[in-house]
């Protein structure tokens, strides 16, 4: 079962790069489009690191108030 699921996850991968190329310049996208996609990744990543360390910083202080 296992070298099944190996298996299978190599051949995803290897097709999926097939899958997703493209030419880039038939695509008619703007040359800051790679900059914006890196923004919106960083600051997506930045909203879910303080939205999970105030969910940790609230359960920690919960846990000291009562730590019985």
């Amino acid at each position: 079962m296992k070298l099944r699921t190996l298996f299978i996850s190599i051949c995803t991968f290897l097709v999926a790069g097939v899958a997703f190329a493209n030419d880039g310049a038939a695509t008619g996208a703007s040359p800051f489009s790679a900059l914006a996609a890196g923004l919106g990744m960083a600051i997506a990543s930045f909203g879910g690191a303080m939205a999970q360390a105030k969910a940790a910083s609230a359960a920690l202080e919960g846990i000291s108030r009562n730590p019985a």
